[in-house]
C-alpha cells in the first residue's frame, strides 16, 4: 500500500475545478450564460470591512476573553439593568402606572396561576380596560360613566369601591380589608401598591376575590368587544 499525501487546498482546488466544469456544461442545455464576479467590485464598505478584518489580525489581543468574558459580561449586565432602572423610574412618573408602581422592583405579588384573574390586575393596574372611562376615549363608547350609576365615571376606582350594583362585595372587601388596618382605601391600596410586600399580596389576593365573585372579569376583559359592536 502506497500512501499518498495531498495537500488539503489542492483537493479543494480540484474539486471547485470540477465543479465549476460542471456547472458551465449547463448553460448549453438552458441556453443561458454562466459568469464568475467578484462579490465585492465597486462595494466599498466590504473593502473597508475586509482591511479592518485583516488588520486586527496584525495586533495583539488587548483582552484575553478566557479570563475576562465572564467579568465584562457581568459588567455589561449590570450597566444594562442601571440603564433600564433609570429610564423606567423616569418614564413612571409621567403615566398612571406611576401611582402604583414607582420602581422596576420586582413585584412578585401580582403574578396569579388564574390567567383571568392575572390579566383583569394587569389591566387595572396600566387603566387598559374595557371599562367605558377608558373605551370612551378611543370613541369606542358613547358615555364614559358607569352603567349602573349614570352619573359617575366607569373607572376601575368606581368599580372596586362606589359602584351601587355591588354593595354585597364591597361590604365583603372593606371587612375583610379592615383585619390589615386598612380602613381609608385607595385604588393603589387594592391593586397591591403598599411597600409592604406581605400586605400588597393579601389586599390584591381580596380584590381577585372580589373580581371573581362580582363576575366582573368580563366587564374588564371582553366587555371592550361588546361596547364596540353594540
Amino acid at each position: 500500500m502506497h500512501l499518498v499525501h495531498v495537500k488539503v487546498h489542492e483537493v479543494r482546488a480540484v474539486a471547485t475545478s470540477a465543479l465549476f466544469k460542471k456547472i458551465q456544461s449547463i448553460p448549453a442545455i438552458l441556453g443561458t450564460g454562466t459568469w464568475k464576479m467578484p462579490s465585492h467590485v465597486g462595494v466599498i464598505e466590504n473593502t473597508v470591512a475586509d482591511r479592518a478584518a485583516a488588520e486586527a489580525h496584525t495586533h495583539p489581543s488587548p483582552t484575553d476573553l478566557a479570563n475576562d468574558q465572564s467579568d465584562f459580561l457581568t459588567d455589561l449586565k449590570t450597566v444594562c439593568w442601571r440603564c433600564w432602572d433609570t429610564t423606567l423610574t423616569d418614564a413612571l412618573q409621567h403615566t398612571s402606572l406611576g401611582h402604583i408602581r414607582q420602581d422596576t422592583r420586582h413585584h412578585w405579588w401580582i403574578y396569579y396561576t388564574n390567567r383571568a384573574l392575572h390579566t383583569a390586575v394587569t389591566r387595572l393596574r396600566i387603566g387598559h380596560t374595557s371599562l367605558n372611562a377608558h373605551i370612551h376615549k378611543l370613541t369606542m363608547s358613547n358615555s364614559p360613566h358607569c352603567h349602573w350609576c349614570p352619573t359617575q365615571p366607569d373607572t376601575p376606582e368606581h368599580l372596586l369601591l362606589h359602584c351601587s350594583h355591588h354593595p354585597q362585595h364591597h361590604v365583603a372587601l372593606l371587612h375583610s380589608l379592615s383585619t390589615f388596618q386598612l380602613y381609608r382605601l385607595t385604588l393603589t391600596d387594592l391593586l397591591g401598591a403598599s411597600t409592604n410586600s406581605t400586605l400588597a399580596f393579601k389586599a390584591l389576593n381580596l380584590t381577585r376575590t372580589f373580581l371573581y365573585k362580582s363576575n366582573q372579569l368580563h366587564h374588564i376583559q371582553f366587555g371592550f368587544y361588546y361596547s364596540f359592536v353594540q
